[in-house]
């Protein structure tokens, strides 16, 4: 059934309770399967009850890892999101545990066999305007780590000229992708980055030794979305610093641009989620707390039609 009302809440509840109990795991609604390039490609689909339609869709594109789209969902809070704010939400599943984000390096497999997801999420957003009332004019996508990296090769591909706006989270760019991001039109864009973050190195360079592909600044990736939406003039800073939690946030918004584009600082901040909990700080250093990723991003993204 195609409609925001349809049923997409089979008995997985008391299956989950039961999983939950016995080996505390979490799990949620099922995945669903869409065929695309021969293959079979999963995601995870919130359409909350009593939408008014046509609702805005948001892609919520997972970091690298096993579980991915259940890890996004429970650790982002845009499900529940939805359900206040009235917007579908998807969760797709990258194959291989990781987005083939234009990275090259040996622990890459998705880039290495040539995984298109590209291809798969346009599939994806094609898929769900045929069988959900979505608004074709409020496709947003959000990514997380590797997910951000995806983030951004979907906006220098063909399908941004579908975007409404996106928001790429502890991420900034492919190198090569910088002389070959292509946007169809000016797209609305925050870009958020931590500047102590010890797995995307904010000042660019390689990942991990190499190994996980060379990348692009973060300020050069500003700097190339500020080119690509014509910003002619010089940005207002907002500063968030009302947590003593190590952090702050500087806030840059360009001026004299086609595009709103923004720039998200989290001085001090990690490779983290903002807002979320703070595990493993040791890894991946600092959770800001100066504000909430998942509300700030929607605000955001929710004020922009394509």
């Amino acid at each position: 059934m195609g409609a925001l009302g349809h049923p997409h809440a089979p008995q997985w509840p008391l299956a989950c309770g039961l999983l939950l109990l016995a080996a505390g795991c979490w799990c949620g609604p099922p995945m669903e399967v869409l065929h695309v390039d021969g293959q079979d490609r999963r995601y995870l689909l919130d359409v909350p009850p009593d939408l008014a339609a046509p609702a805005p869709l948001l892609l919520v594109l997972h970091g690298g890892g096993p579980d991915g789209p259940a890890m996004a969902r429970r650790y982002t809070g845009f499900s529940e999101l939805g359900a206040a704010e009235g917007f579908v939400t998807a969760y797709p599943e990258a194959l291989f545990d990781n987005w083939n984000d234009g990275r090259e390096g040996p622990k890459l497999r998705a880039n290495a066999e040539g995984v298109d997801d590209v291809a798969f999420l346009t599939a994806l957003v094609d898929h769900l305007l045929e069988t959900e009332d979505i608004d074709p004019s409020r496709i947003y996508v959000v990514g997380i780590s590797n997910g951000g990296f995806m983030t951004e090769r979907l906006a220098c591909s063909p399908l941004s000229a579908r975007l409404a706006a996106v928001v790429p989270v502890i991420a900034t760019m492919a190198e090569t992708l910088l002389a070959e991001c292509a946007p169809a039109a000016p797209l609305p864009i925050a870009l958020v980055a931590g500047d102590e973050d010890p797995l995307v190195p904010f000042t660019g360079g390689p990942m991990m030794d190499g190994d996980r592909g060379v990348i692009a600044s973060f300020d050069d990736t500003v700097a190339l979305w500020r080119d690509h939406n014509g910003c002619t003039g010089e940005p207002e800073v907002e500063l968030v610093d009302e947590v003593d939690d190590g952090t702050r946030v500087r806030i840059e918004t360009w001026t004299g641009c086609a595009a709103e584009t923004k720039s998200l600082v989290v001085e001090g901040g990690g490779h983290t989620w903002p807002g979320g909990r703070a595990t493993f700080d040791f890894l991946v250093g600092r959770t800001s707390q100066e504000i909430e990723m998942a509300e700030v991003a929607w605000g955001f993204l929710s004020r922009f039609w394509r």
